[in-house]
């Protein structure tokens, strides 16, 4: 025990720092703690995000063998949605639930024009 305060040595401060730190680090946990609890209690319960998309094929004169190879492709183009929406607005894949999917006619798209607006001012 430290009894006068003029003749403290240095394992005597580590001592005092250290158990000051664990007191410090404790109440923080305990807060922590707390607001879990708060969060959990009176916490709004989050709805899953309804985004919806719409499909409109552009083409009725398709193949059999054309059909097949479109499901496929079709299948990992909503895959790639998917994930681009879930990263975007930072929440999982499984609180999507996509309705459609809405192909526009717009083949020339905004980041692909600012990419050559880019690519052309770099080269000045």
């Amino acid at each position: 025990m430290i009894t006068d305060v003029h003749n403290v040595t240095i394992s005597e401060a580590v001592m005092v720092m250290l158990f000051s730190m664990s007191i410090v680090f404790l109440v923080l946990l305990i807060i922590s703690f707390m607001m879990d609890l708060i969060r959990v209690v009176f916490g709004k319960k989050e709805e899953s995000k309804v985004i919806e998309v719409v499909n409109k094929p552009n083409n009725n004169l398709i193949t059999e063998t054309e059909k097949d190879e479109n499901i496929e492709d079709d299948k990992e183009i909503v895959a790639v949605i998917m994930a681009a929406i879930a990263a975007q607005n930072s929440c999982s894949i499984r609180d999507i639930k996509l309705k459609s999917i809405k192909r526009t006619n717009n083949y020339s798209q905004v980041w692909k024009e600012a990419g050559k607006q880019e690519n052309m001012l770099n080269r000045i």
